[in-house]
């Protein structure tokens, strides 16, 4: 794993071993690893209830440390669950022969090929990139994120936003999160991550460029709050404009609570 693991993940899995009898955390059931997780999203949420509540000076960068912690201390144990149970991957109605997927530019001419079901990064004039899962659907049509394209139709879109279109064979995971965004400002990385396994199935976190552990994890349970928040990291560095995460949460909570 790429993640900075916090030390205090050591005295938390030391007594979930001793209490379960248990000597590695591979030893440990599905069902045991699973009721900890149930057990540390409660105390998330009753700590976010508090925090809530509390006045602003109550509210100390060690607590909001702590709820980041459980946190990845969660996606690490999600990681384990990922690592122990096997998934199978259903096989495209469309394509039963397996045919690779093609990429062209507006000419037809052919860039690359890639098998059916995996990613592509796009990445644009200033730098961001995105990764995209792709499935075949014919010779001519793709499906590409969330969206059917013809392959003429595509080739066009990324030229005319001068864009960079390439294979990505591996997307980069971090904790059974992978990572669908990047933005290099300055000397960091801010990247977005998803793992529909998880609670909390988005996070945003940011690098520094020479060092290759992602921190200041802040998890997400919509896609769209990821994103925000994901735009909003990426400006605050790039202008030096303050943003807390925390004023996000509250907004957030506030248009659930008046639904």
């Amino acid at each position: 794993m790429n993640i900075n693991v916090d030390v205090r993940f050591d005295t938390w899995i030391e007594t979930l071993l001793e209490d379960n009898n248990c000597t590695s955390i591979e030893e440990l059931p599905l069902e045991i690893i699973k009721d900890e997780i149930e057990n540390n999203e409660d105390s998330i949420r009753n700590e976010k209830l508090w925090e809530m509540g509390a006045p602003t000076l109550e509210v100390s960068d060690m607590h909001r440390d702590n709820i980041n912690a459980m946190h990845d201390y969660i996606i690490y144990l999600q990681e384990v669950i990922n690592e122990k149970e096997h998934h199978v991957m259903l096989d495209n109605q469309y394509n039963p022969n397996g045919k690779d997927i093609r990429f062209i530019n507006s000419n037809y001419d052919e860039l690359f090929k890639i098998p059916d079901g995996d990613h592509i990064t796009i990445t644009l004039e200033n730098g961001e990139s995105a990764i995209y899962k792709c499935t075949f659907i014919d010779e001519y049509h793709t499906i590409i994120g969330n969206k059917t394209f013809h392959i003429h139709e595509f080739a066009e879109k990324i030229e005319l936003i001068g864009s960079k279109c390439e294979p990505c064979p591996t997307p980069e995971k971090v904790a059974g999160y992978m990572i669908t965004n990047r933005m290099p400002v300055n000397n960091k990385e801010f990247v977005m991550a998803h793992n529909p396994n998880a609670v909390t199935p988005w996070v945003t976190w940011v690098r520094n460029k020479d060092d290759p552990g992602y921190e200041l994890g802040h998890y997400w349970f919509e896609s769209s709050h990821a994103r925000k928040d994901y735009a909003l990291r990426t400006e605050s560095e790039r202008t030096g404009k303050p943003y807390d995460h925390a004023t996000l949460i509250k907004q957030i909570e506030k248009r659930e609570y008046v639904r």
